[in-house]
């Protein structure tokens, strides 16, 4: 099979609104709590997961009256987009995720997975995660931080990035 664009990459992973709803079950912030003997391995793919799930909240229509949404983005977190050299800020809370959602237009996703040696981690510590999300455009995806505290996002910064790819010939 020939890939010539990273759309090609993402056509293999779930859609957003495959998410499995356990991914909520961990934690509960803003009253956040880890699961007892949870690794890196785990910390990584669940804030992913709340990752993508908070951006598929947050560019629904009900996004305003979605209790998920405001209880995984804290009310002071801040999302920035940028294109090029040119960020782009929005409002804070989920009404920044909102516009940050809608600005993005991301149609699929992919995260890493941990893939070194596993060791005990505290769901709600401070952590960095990296989800790249698909747009419509062949060849463009945002590639976007999320840092969370207490297992909320607290900041998201997007970055379009443009891709070209295939395979290598003998």
């Amino acid at each position: 099979m020939e890939i010539d664009a990273p759309d090609a990459l993402l056509e293999h992973v779930p859609m957003l609104d495959m998410l499995p709803l356990s991914i909520w079950i961990a934690a509960s912030a803003p009253d956040c709590v880890s699961p007892v003997g949870i690794d890196i391995r785990d910390v990584q793919q669940q804030l992913s997961e709340r990752a993508v799930d908070a951006v598929k909240r947050a560019s629904q229509p009900e996004w305003e009256a979605d209790a998920t949404l405001a209880r995984f983005v804290a009310t002071d977190a801040s999302f920035q987009y940028i294109i090029g050299d040119v960020g782009r800020p929005f409002p804070v809370g989920p009404k920044g995720a909102h516009a940050f959602a809608n600005a993005i237009e991301p149609t699929r996703f992919r995260f890493g997975l941990w893939s070194g040696i596993p060791f005990a981690a505290d769901l709600c510590a401070n952590h960095k995660i990296m989800v790249e999300f698909g747009t419509k455009q062949p060849g463009e995806a945002i590639q976007v931080t999320f840092e969370f505290e207490q297992g909320r996002i607290q900041r998201a910064e997007g970055w379009r990035r443009l891709y070209a790819a295939g395979m290598m010939a003998d």
